[in-house]
């Protein structure tokens, strides 16, 4: 009786699918984010389009299409030829992974701590550290100049991990603390009487909120 009362209701539900307007729907929420895809991607096929012309093609008609005429590599020849390119892209993935792999140890350790912990000034340094997001680092420019001055660090490839990777952690702090809230507290307490420390209950943790690990990821 139970299974014959499930039919009706696992037909109906696919009947709803293949309704006109829930086909529009979805035809209408598909063509609004292929419009959008192709707005984001449109600046990029005009660089690609436009690193094989030569100069004045370009500013003659940056949206036209190369051809034999106007075909020209100059732009790569003085990328990889004259310029120092596999350097500074060495340097940039250096900078890059470098700042990601601060960001998302030291991010995701403050985002237990302020999730799992209820101590006092808990909430009050949340929102210290989600004041981050809305004060541009530019506007300490100056100072923090100054400091890796002080520090010793000029013209370093640490300097620039550094200041990365203080930049992105309020951000990536407020997202990881609001994903490691929603872990059940359950699931930790009984790793905790099964005598798992808390560093191993963070590694546990951690695969779990991996969609706000790759959020963080992306956006740094």
């Amino acid at each position: 009786m139970i299974e014959a009362k499930r039919l009706p209701t696992t037909r109906t539900r696919a009947s709803r699918i293949f309704q006109p307007g829930h086909i529009l729907q979805l035809l209408g929420a598909h063509a609004i984010l292929l419009a959008y895809t192709a707005l984001a991607l449109f600046p990029v096929f005009l660089v690609v389009i436009n690193s094989v012309k030569g100069r004045r093609a370009i500013f003659a008609s940056p949206y036209a299409l190369p051809t034999p005429e106007t075909w020209d590599l100059v732009g790569y020849d003085t990328v990889l030829l004259r310029a120092d390119f596999e350097r500074y892209f060495v340097n940039s993935t250096i900078v890059t992974l470098g700042a990601l792999l601060l960001i998302l140890l030291a991010g995701s350790m403050a985002a237990y701590a302020l999730a799992e912990y209820k101590f006092p000034g808990n909430a009050v340094m949340g929102l210290y550290l989600a004041l981050g997001i809305m004060i541009p680092i530019r506007l300490g420019t100056i100072s923090i100049l100054r400091l890796v001055v002080r520090l010793g660090l000029p013209d370093t490839l640490l300097a620039l991990i550094l200041v990365f990777a203080a930049s992105g952690l309020p951000l990536a702090i407020f997202i990881l603390t609001q994903f490691m809230k929603q872990v059940p507290r359950d699931l930790k307490d009984a790793a905790r009487v099964d005598g798992a420390s808390e560093y191993r209950i963070y590694l546990m943790i951690l695969p779990l909120v991996r969609p706000a690990l790759g959020t963080v990821a992306v956006f740094n």
